[in-house]
């Protein structure tokens, strides 16, 4: 009798549990859309492709790894909702990431951007208005080794790294229909599916240097740049200029008595606005402990057949590093670099 008791007991507990519990999707379909978002890898001159020199060093090209996608209020401006991307695939429109966002009806705008870059940083991310992309600051102690007259030498406007790729979707007025099943967002056309084109664009920058041997360390600051982007628009903001930090690099030229300085950088654009600020100075630090700067007015080259078509910049000038003076490489000296058959050029040396 007590054992057929426990029994009816346990079915008893067994039916109450089953009728209390049931299994429920974590999300509800009614409120789940697909989203798929192709990345544009055409135009990336300089990094995949249009080298002046293949044999130079140049950026490694790497497809992102992560996409994140975010839904804003069209009315406050704040963010619903958002989702990170990491599925991907490639079909015949080529390399996408798609995944699922969990948002009731309605309408929003949409914005979609790589994530994990090395030194492009994006801020503003609950806000559609605010939501833009820079890059970070260049450290003083950095800036310090390179000074004119004995201080730090001054830089109209902060000091940046350049940027590394950013790919961007951004699209107004995403509609997301009432739905019983998973939904599919698209484009205002009907277009299922988003396509992140990158707001970077890669400059390579060379000029030709004679006396190589005696260069340390080389960078160029460039003037006149845009310091951020806005990613609803994809426009950069001309009102805040910035200079570009570059760690230039030394390779062989055609000509045996020379070499050149070349450089590849990032940039979201060249202010319209700032042609007079186009100037790229070289800071060079000598192997016999000399410190001197090379400026230049750069503005024409941006307007050349190999800007506009490959966006390079190619100076076709010469920077003479003058030989160290008599008693070895640590000696100091009067010496004055130049640049031979350029009009515009201030140059000095620091002793």
């Amino acid at each position: 009798m007590m054992r057929r008791a426990l029994h009816t007991a346990t079915l008893l507990v067994l039916g109450v549990l089953s009728a209390a519990c049931h299994f429920r999707p974590l999300e509800d379909p009614s409120n789940v859309s697909y989203v798929r978002v192709y990345v544009d890898e055409r135009d990336l001159l300089n990094v995949k492709e249009g080298f002046y020199n293949p044999a130079f060093a140049h950026p490694e090209y790497k497809r992102p790894e992560i996409m994140h996608v975010s839904l804003f209020d069209p009315a406050t401006g704040a963010l619903v909702t958002d989702r990170y991307l990491r599925n991907h695939g490639e079909d015949e429109r080529g390399f996408y990431f798609d995944g699922y966002v969990v948002v009731n009806p309605g309408t929003y705008h949409l914005a979609v951007y790589n994530f994990g870059t090395e030194s492009t940083v994006v801020d503003g991310e609950y806000n559609w208005q605010d939501l833009s992309a820079s890059t970070h600051l260049v450290s003083t102690s950095l800036t310090a080794l390179y000074s004119k007259d004995g201080e730090t030498r001054v830089v109209d406007g902060p000091v940046r790294y350049d940027a590394d790729l950013l790919w961007v979707a951004s699209e107004q007025e995403v509609t997301v229909r009432s739905h019983q099943q998973a939904d599919t967002l698209r484009q205002a056309d009907g277009t299922p599916w988003f396509t992140a084109s990158s707001v970077v664009k890669d400059y390579y920058l060379q000029i030709g240097v004679k006396g190589a041997q005696y260069i340390r360390t080389s960078v160029g600051i460039l003037g006149g740049m845009a310091s951020s982007v806005k990613l609803s628009t994809k426009a950069y903001l001309d009102a805040d200029p910035t200079s570009l930090f570059m760690e230039m690099n030394t390779g062989a030229y055609p000509e045996e008595d020379r070499q050149c300085l070349y450089a590849t950088f990032g940039t979201f654009g060249r202010l319209d606005t700032q042609e007079n600020q186009l100037q790229l100075s070289f800071e060079l630090v000598t192997t016999y402990g000399s410190t001197f700067e090379v400026s230049l007015d750069i503005y024409p080259e941006f307007l050349k057949p190999d800007a506009v078509n490959h966006r390079w910049l190619i100076i076709d000038k010469v920077i003479t590093i003058p030989d160290p003076p008599d008693g070895g490489e640590g000696a100091g000296g009067g010496l004055a670099p130049s640049v031979e058959d350029w009009g515009n050029v201030e140059s000095e040396i620091i002793i």
